[in-house]
């Protein structure tokens, strides 16, 4: 267990970061003969960190083409789309 005066935090913050890093946690003793705990907290990573975005081998221009397509004809050229985007990935 490791504990601080307040004047020395105010001192010696990175120190005291360096101990939370080491621990996990800390005390800090007030004058008026408070004590705080200071705990580090866990960095959440996102569930999908390991995965490697797939990128389609369309071209950027045809991509946004096939949006113009779709945006003026409706439903029928989605499946247009699709099927393109699709077979990007074919090789």
């Amino acid at each position: 267990m490791f504990v601080m005066n307040y004047a020395d935090v105010t001192k010696n913050a990175e120190s005291l970061f360096n101990i939370l890093e080491k621990s996990g946690e800390a005390f800090i003793d007030r004058a008026d003969g408070k004590r705080f705990k200071i705990t580090m907290q866990e960095q959440k990573k996102s569930p999908f960190a390991h995965i490697k975005p797939v990128l389609p081998s369309i071209p950027l221009d045809e991509v946004i083409d096939i949006i113009h397509e779709s945006r003026s004809s409706g439903a029928a050229s989605c499946s247009l789309a699709r099927e393109c985007y699709e077979n990007s990935f074919a090789t």
